[in-house]
C-alpha cells in the first residue's frame, strides 16, 4: 500500500466521534486531492490517531477525517483540535 502526506494548514476543533477538516494549500491540493477517495485510511503523526476519509472537496483544499471509532478524536494530542501545520499520513 501507498501512502501520502498532507500537511494541514488550518486548526480546526476535533470532537469525540465528529469529523476533522483538513485544509491544504494550493500546492498540495493539486498533487494531494486527486488521489483521495472516501474510506481511505488517515493518520495524525503527532497523536497516532485513525480515522477515515468521508468527504473531499474535489473543487477547493480541504477534505474530512472521520475518527475509526464514534469514542475517539481525529487530533493533535490531549487538546480538541487538529493544530495547524499537522502532517496526516494517507494509505490508498
Amino acid at each position: 500500500m501507498a501512502t501520502i502526506n498532507a500537511t494541514n494548514r488550518l486548526a480546526q476543533p476535533a470532537q469525540r466521534g465528529q469529523s476533522v477538516l483538513i485544509t491544504l494549500n494550493a500546492a498540495e491540493s493539486a498533487s494531494v486531492l486527486p488521489v483521495l477517495a472516501v474510506g481511505q485510511a488517515a493518520t495524525c503523526s503527532s497523536s497516532a490517531a485513525t480515522g477515515i476519509i468521508d468527504f473531499v472537496d474535489t473543487y477547493g483544499h480541504q477534505f474530512r477525517v472521520k475518527p475509526i471509532q464514534p469514542n475517539t478524536k481525529f487530533n493533535s494530542g490531549i487538546t480538541n483540535t487538529m493544530n495547524d501545520l499537522e502532517l496526516i499520513t494517507i494509505t490508498y
